[in-house]
């Protein structure tokens, strides 16, 4: 919601009325996700420390999920 503390209400109407076009998104809900042994025992390649493979996996999981492109950047 936006508000009118930080800029005029005015400029405010300017900016949001300026960009008329239907922006939607989709908001996938993901169960929680817990690190095992078995996750890293599995994927133990990817990294020298447990909070490196968690990262790795949670990472592949939202790619997959979102249909999303790796980009190792």
């Amino acid at each position: 919601m936006p508000t009118n503390d930080i800029i005029d209400f005015t400029d405010l109407c300017i900016l949001m009325f300026s960009d008329v076009q239907w922006i939607t998104s989709t908001l996938y809900i993901m169960p929680p996700f817990v690190p095992n042994q078995f996750m890293l025992d599995k994927h133990d390649d990817k990294g020298k420390f447990d909070w490196e493979i968690y990262a790795w996996c949670l990472r592949d999981a939202i790619i997959k999920t979102g249909n999303f492109e790796a980009c190792d950047q």
